[in-house]
């Protein structure tokens, strides 16, 4: 992204105008929004099938994105410019179900390493004496089939 930006502005670069507008419209002055939005940004989500998607959405996507693929929060955050990783994870980042789930499969694996109660791997409980087996009021099998809407449920 940042060589496609570096060889947009040296393929625009006036040395006589070291000011001048990075992006344009056809006659080099400045882009009107509403101009942008109905030549430019509709059409490009419509023909990747995101029609109604927002400008705002792609920084919700690349956000999650990070997250999903590892990157740390606080790289994250320092890459969107929030002063708080907090406001990266509420307002940016959003939990896919596929994350969801493999969360709820890996606390599976926890507590129920060799089956058990709510596992679809064996009939064996894995509780601690201290706690007890436990039922889920939900009904659901396992964990994973606690997710429900993008929430989670409780157990």
């Amino acid at each position: 992204m940042a060589m496609l930006l570096a060889d947009h502005i040296a393929a625009i670069s006036q040395p006589q105008h070291p000011d001048a507008l990075v992006f344009t419209n056809s006659e080099g002055r400045p882009i009107h929004y509403d101009n942008w939005r109905r030549r430019e940004w509709m059409p490009a989500t419509a023909a990747a099938c995101s029609d109604g998607a927002g400008f705002h959405d792609l920084r919700r996507l690349v956000a999650t994105t990070m997250v999903v693929d590892g990157i740390d929060i606080k790289t994250a955050q320092v890459r969107f410019g929030h002063s708080d990783p907090r406001m990266t994870l509420a307002v940016c980042a959003a939990a896919p179900a596929e994350a969801d789930h493999t969360a709820a499969d890996r606390l599976e694996q926890q507590f129920f390493p060799d089956g058990g109660r709510g596992s679809t791997r064996a009939k064996k409980p894995n509780f601690s004496a201290r706690t007890g087996p436990r039922t889920r009021a939900s009904g659901a099998e396992t964990l994973a089939d606690l997710h429900l809407d993008g929430r989670a449920a409780r157990i």
